[in-house]
């Protein structure tokens, strides 16, 4: 199974604290995009982080859709997306906006490498570099498309540390259906 679209996902979300206001106002083709020099300040997880996140990416779903809806734009909307933003974190737990997005960007690190069907975990960055093996081998793709494919799955592997606290895993594992509900 290639894992371009996940790596992408994870690339995006390891960005940094402007990455999910950056996704509410991408169009796709920026979507699509990794930023430069992903990094991420990682935290041990508790349950209270997870399920925060869970109500808080239904509600930024809806938020997404509304703007998209309305086309809201100019520095008059951003600051009003972002007055949305700051009190919707502070509704669900968190500080602020940016410490959400870290706990999101924990979350996304972590669930990227459980299996949705049997709940194994394994490092994302061996995923991605078994994806990268599957393209080389794909015939289907032309040289072009194989090389930009393991080229964005190599900046992903290099921006992409290991789960620096272990315990993370089981608390996201325990939320892993809810959380892949929320963000597919």
């Amino acid at each position: 199974m290639l894992m371009k679209p996940l790596a992408i996902c994870l690339a995006l979300t390891l960005a940094g604290p402007a990455s999910l206001t950056a996704l509410l106002f991408a169009t796709p083709a920026a979507a699509e995009t990794p930023q430069a020099s992903p990094t991420i300040k990682q935290v041990r997880l508790t349950e209270q982080h997870v399920q925060g996140f869970i109500a808080m990416q239904k509600v930024l779903t809806e938020l997404a859709r509304s703007l998209e809806s309305a086309g809201a734009s100019g520095a008059q909307g951003d600051e009003q997306v972002v007055q949305k933003l700051e009190a919707l974190a502070r509704e669900n737990g968190y500080a602020s906006f940016a410490e959400f997005d870290n706990i999101a960007a924990n979350i996304t690190l972590v669930i990227s490498g459980i299996d949705p069907d049997t709940g194994k975990y394994a490092d994302p960055r061996d995923l991605m570099r078994a994806d990268i093996e599957d393209i080389r081998k794909d015939e289907t793709l032309t040289d072009k498309e194989r090389d930009e494919l393991i080229k964005d799955l190599e900046a992903a592997i290099e921006g992409t540390p290991a789960v620096a606290y272990p315990e993370n895993i089981e608390v996201v594992r325990k939320f892993a259906r809810e959380i892949e509900g929320v963000i597919n």
